[in-house]
């Protein structure tokens, strides 16, 4: 509670304002001066309660934890984003389909090169993955290694 006021500062203006107050010892009846501002109960020049709901209204911890939440979970949904792309796209591990992939992209398949890939391209469509085998180039070596990665749609 000590963040917004200073107990000591607000008990010395309530003693300076004690002694600066003029004393009227008679009253009179007519006295229409207006009349110093009450205080609140307690005697001090502030109210408890106020600077209580101040210090609890300054920031709230459930929108920081709902904010904090949210910003880990987009993070979260991002990085598993990028590792599915990188796990799909990844020359090294791609399943492809002979019948659509590019000369690029069949020249990734292991023991398979640009020249390889145009022929292969150039025998298309296969209605299995067995027809490689009648590819010139490839030989049994060739399509056990590279059979894991090949689909035919």
């Amino acid at each position: 509670m000590g963040e917004f006021y200073d107990e000591e500062k607000i008990k010395a203006m309530e003693e300076a304002a004690s002694k600066a107050a003029p004393k009227n010892a008679d009253p009179t009846p007519g006295n229409t001066a207006p009349s110093a501002p009450t205080k609140p109960a307690g005697g001090h020049f502030y109210d408890e309660a106020k600077i209580r709901a101040m210090e609890g209204a300054g920031g709230s911890s459930r929108a920081t934890n709902l904010g904090t939440f949210a910003l880990i979970a987009i993070i979260v949904v991002m990085v598993c984003g990028v590792l599915f792309w990188k796990f799909t796209h990844n020359p090294d591990t791609m399943i492809m389909n002979v019948n659509t992939a590019s000369a690029t992209e069949i020249s990734y398949l292991p023991g398979i090169g640009e020249a390889k890939a145009k022929v292969i391209i150039d025998h298309r469509p296969y209605h299995s993955i067995d027809d490689l085998k009648k590819v010139p180039g490839i030989g049994e070596k060739t399509f056990e290694k590279m059979k894991p990665r090949v689909r035919v749609e």
